[in-house]
């Protein structure tokens, strides 16, 4: 199995939920090394396009737009020997890079046995969890996966095109794997911590509908009908502000069974097991 953290194998750390960091040897690149902040601009978007090369002419127009193309060539050759020689500091001069590809019609980031890549084990972790038909190993691999989202992916670009997509299909395998994680706790009668995840996925998007029917049965589920209508009633009033929309036939539908009474309660035995009281066994 991967694993969430880098173990002794791997010399260089990537990290790109929240802004780039990469560690080498244990210790932090310092900005200097970089020489150039297009060669940082350069691992982000090679690391975004993996395993596809890149073309030249792409990057020189992301990261040098308006520039001469022969004087922004030279740039971007400067940029990737940079580059190269952050992630590779031995590297003989002109010698090829183990991670920096030299491939048409431009330049590729390879992955290699040296590089701990967060997103990449992150993605594995959730293939892992989607095959496994253990509950407990499903679990295990979701915890492991969402501890490494730590903010959104390459959040220090907000604005750059180039990440938007990448971005965004990241968040989705994110709340994706939260909403899977509570209903693994909810079946398990661990409501506390299902109602906590479908709040979190709601902390980041108050509009995602499916999250609010998730918590509106896991409130129902354990006894709180209550705050299962007040959420109704929160998800109707963001719906309507943000998107002009009403709940759908399925949130109201569940808004009906639960003020019918209609949602079944979790016995008190199961749910005393969760609680933040139960005694250790």
């Amino acid at each position: 199995m991967t694993s969430t953290a880098p173990h002794a194998a791997p010399t260089i750390q990537i990290t790109t939920f929240g802004t780039l960091q990469v560690v080498r040897d244990g210790q932090e690149v310092d900005e200097s090394a970089w020489r150039t902040r297009q060669a940082r601009q350069l691992l982000k978007v090679l690391v975004t396009e993996r395993p596809r090369p890149v073309a030249t002419d792409r990057l020189i127009d992301l990261l040098w737009p308006g520039s001469g193309i022969d004087s922004a060539a030279t740039t971007l050759r400067s940029a990737i020997n940079a580059l190269r020689n952050v992630l590779q500091p031995d590297r003989p001069n002109r010698a090829p890079s183990r991670y920096i590809h030299t491939q048409s019609p431009g330049y590729a980031y390879r992955t290699h046995p040296d590089i701990w890549l967060d997103v990449e084990v992150f993605e594995s972790l959730l293939r892992q969890a989607e095959k496994s038909s253990q509950p407990d190993q499903k679990q295990r691999l979701l915890e492991e996966a969402t501890a490494l989202y730590k903010d959104d992916y390459l959040i220090s670009d907000p604005y750059a095109d180039w990440v938007k997509s990448e971005r965004e299909r990241l968040r989705e395998l994110y709340f994706h794997a939260l909403l899977t994680l509570a209903d693994l706790y909810s079946r398990a009668g661990n409501y506390s911590e299902a109602i906590s995840l479908a709040r979190r996925v709601l902390s980041k998007d108050e509009v995602r509908e499916n999250a609010y029917q998730s918590l509106m049965r896991y409130q129902a589920e354990s006894g709180d009908s209550a705050a299962a209508l007040i959420t109704y009633e929160r998800c109707r009033s963001i719906l309507g502000e943000e998107l002009g929309a009403d709940p759908s036939p399925v949130t109201q539908e569940m808004h009906s069974r639960i003020l019918n009474g209609e949602i079944d309660v979790r016995s008190a035995a199961a749910l005393a097991a969760h609680s933040p009281d139960a005694p250790s066994a």
